[in-house]
């Protein structure tokens, strides 16, 4: 009996010792989830604060400005020149010239009919050396933009 009795003490703190080494090994998991988690809550502010939870109102509906200029590079073609351009907000200002009026109105409602902008317009033109055979003609485009969030796909 006494030797039953050794075995199984013995036994039970194997056990315990076991057991005791199972709660030191989760006691330094759960201390390094722990750290774990004040750096993530970390990250998440510095995350949160360069993302568009941490733009204003007027940042988030500006328009993506490389989509614009993509959109310019992959709209006008070659027979019209850019001349300049500028860009405000969710507003660009495009100067262009081109032989014929008709090439202008094709660009402005290839522009208009782009996903990226709200409307675009020809605010001005002019012709030069009409009636000579080598006429041009030059104007200003308005183009407006859709804001990010308003969906632009950009």
């Amino acid at each position: 009996a006494a030797g039953f009795i050794r075995i199984t003490v013995t036994g039970q703190m194997n056990r315990l010792s076991r057991l005791r080494g199972e709660i030191a090994r989760l006691e330094t998991e759960l201390a390094e989830d722990r750290v774990r988690v004040e750096n993530f809550d970390r990250l998440s502010e510095v995350y949160a604060h360069y993302t568009w939870s941490g733009l204003t109102e007027e940042e988030l509906n500006r328009a993506d400005y490389v989509a614009a200029m993509d959109l310019l590079e992959q709209t006008i073609p070659e027979q019209i020149g850019l001349d300049a351009w500028t860009l405000n907000g969710n507003e660009m200002t495009v100067s262009v010239h081109s032989g014929t009026l008709e090439e202008i109105n094709q660009l402005a409602q290839t522009l208009d009919a782009d996903a990226l902008t709200d409307y675009c317009s020809v605010t001005a033109t002019a012709t030069a050396g009409a009636g000579t055979g080598d006429e041009t003609v030059t104007a200003t485009l308005l183009i407006y933009f859709k804001g990010a969030e308003r969906g632009s796909g950009g």
